[in-house]
């Protein structure tokens, strides 16, 4: 199905105020870069009749909805402030009518790139809570970064984040988070564990900072993806304090 007319089907289901677009729809809506996306991804905004809306949309449709709430949003950002909602949605407007809200670049940056439940999917395989970019979402975040981005709404939805606690100053995490994204002298294992990477480097001092860089692009080369993930959570992240 083309996904215009997939995004149409939400809109006739759902409001702007009800439910808002994330996922592979949403990558679509900001880049407008066509890429396979089975389910639709719906984060909870107004409860009221949701369940029997979804059962409806699934029976019309037969394309499954995976709905998540605004304050976890896939285990990652908290966008259920009014305020930073409104900075981190855009609205689309289809000429036939349809409506629907939609999580804008930055937040959906944030999203891919600190969820959790990504984990032990597509055939890469780590423990729980150890987070690993799967193929399609390092490419949807390389096409947003592409997007001019609202450095300080960037910052703002970081600092909602659960697993970002530790991190005094999340602009740092995202700086690393964008150096590690388009590493050159890395091979995927070390892009895919950016989030692991740039948290890990984040809560140490900055004099050490280049040196552990430089040992993690390196240990990467020798690792395959999700061992080097656990690596850089158990080895590193776990055990920053010796940094200090």
């Amino acid at each position: 199905m083309d996904l215009d007319e997939k995004i149409k089907l939400v809109g006739r289901h759902f409001s702007p105020d009800e439910a808002i677009i994330s996922g592979g729809l949403a990558s679509y809506l900001n880049t407008n870069i066509v890429r396979n996306t089975d389910d639709v991804d719906l984060i909870v905004v107004s409860s009221e009749d949701l369940g029997d809306k979804k059962y409806n949309f699934q029976l019309e449709t037969q394309i499954h909805i995976d709905l998540t709430q605004a304050d976890y949003v896939f285990d990652s950002i908290d966008i259920s402030n009014p305020e930073l909602q409104i900075r981190a949605i855009k609205i689309k407007e289809y000429e036939s009518g349809e409506k629907v809200s939609y999580l804008g670049p930055e937040a959906l940056i944030a999203t891919k790139l600190t969820c959790f439940c990504v984990s032990n999917i597509d055939g890469q395989p780590t423990e729980y809570g150890i987070n690993v970019l799967r193929d399609r979402d390092l490419q949807d975040i390389r096409n947003l970064q592409k997007i001019t981005l609202d450095e300080e709404l960037m910052y703002d939805i970081l600092g909602t984040v659960r697993q970002l606690e530790e991190v005094e100053d999340v602009s740092i995490f995202w700086e690393i988070a964008k150096r590690v994204l388009v590493e050159r002298n890395a091979g995927i294992s070390f892009k895919k564990s950016a989030f692991g990477i740039a948290r890990f480097l984040a809560t140490i001092p900055e004099e050490h900072r280049e040196e552990q860089y430089q040992s993690l692009r390196d240990t990467s080369e020798e690792m395959q993806t999700g061992p080097f993930a656990i690596y850089v959570q158990k080895e590193k992240f776990l055990n920053a304090y010796e940094f200090q």
